[in-house]
């Protein structure tokens, strides 16, 4: 953390970046956000990028196991790059960033609702009682 504090005030970004701490209610970050990226080797199911769809936010996230290839379908909701790539993430910002990639909030909003509790839940229900 203190390398990424040195980092920041060393270009000047402290105007730029913010480093948050933990909090009951993200719902104002991400409102007042232009994008969301995530650049994990490794992730669990991805709840951030259903938060982040939920609130329209284009994605640039790494392509590591754990969930992204499949809420964002391939590049579908959001842009997946290589893990260890940051050539590829940087190029992925860049992309939304400047307009050239554009993901409609309506369509990302539609797909974090694919994963609403209800909706999970008659999915889990018709795989038990359909048997597969």
């Amino acid at each position: 953390k203190e390398n990424l504090i040195n980092f920041i005030k060393d270009k000047k970004l402290t105007s730029k970046v913010n480093l948050i701490t933990w909090t009951n209610d993200l719902s104002k970050y991400y409102k007042h956000s232009k994008i969301l990226i995530l650049p994990s080797f490794f992730e669990g199911f991805g709840n951030v990028l259903i938060e982040a769809l939920h609130f329209g936010l284009p994605i640039v996230s790494t392509n590591c196991s754990g969930g992204p290839k499949e809420i964002l379908c391939d590049n579908e909701y959001g842009i997946l790059v290589k893990n260890y790539s940051p050539q590829e993430l940087a190029t992925g910002i860049m992309q939304i960033l400047s307009g050239k990639k554009f993901f409609n909030k309506d369509v990302l909003k539609n797909r974090a609702e694919e994963f609403s509790p209800q909706k999970i839940a008659a999915k889990y229900l018709n795989l038990i009682d359909n048997g597969h």
